[in-house]
């Protein structure tokens, strides 16, 4: 039977305080006159799920897949994100892009429910099978 792991991921964005003081907070001022830094080799800073290596601006992982015992694709899911002035991450599942974690929660919940659904009839239909 096909296995896959997922994995959660929460971000949590602290609010900002946009009161205008007429300063440039020190950090700014430093990040905008040091010199660029290239990404380091090795895993994405950005996003945990991303399997890119090296510098990128262009996340992505689809890795995520069910396979059936004869090598058919039965279910792939994974994330696609790219650096610009759209830099919304997706995850997607099979077909369907979700743009929040609400969407694929959701979703998920309505396979849960349909893999259930399937296994009760499997059993109906190969009991009904049996009794011929």
């Amino acid at each position: 039977m096909a296995q896959i792991k997922a994995t959660a991921v929460k971000n949590a964005i602290a609010p900002i305080d946009l009161t205008p003081t007429g300063r440039v907070p020190a950090i700014v001022a430093q990040a905008a006159t040091a010199e660029p830094v290239d990404q380091p080799a090795g895993a994405c800073p950005r996003y945990r799920d991303c399997v890119e290596t090296g510098p990128h601006d262009h996340h992505f992982n689809h890795n995520m897949r069910v396979h059936s015992d004869g090598g058919d694709l039965l279910l792939d899911a994974g994330m696609a994100a790219y650096e610009g002035d759209d830099d919304r991450p997706v995850v997607y599942l099979r077909g369907e892009d979700f743009g929040d974690a609400a969407s694929v929660h959701a979703a998920t919940a309505r396979l849960r429910q349909l893999l259930d659904e399937v296994d009760r009839m499997a059993a109906r239909v190969f009991t009904d099978h049996e009794r011929g």
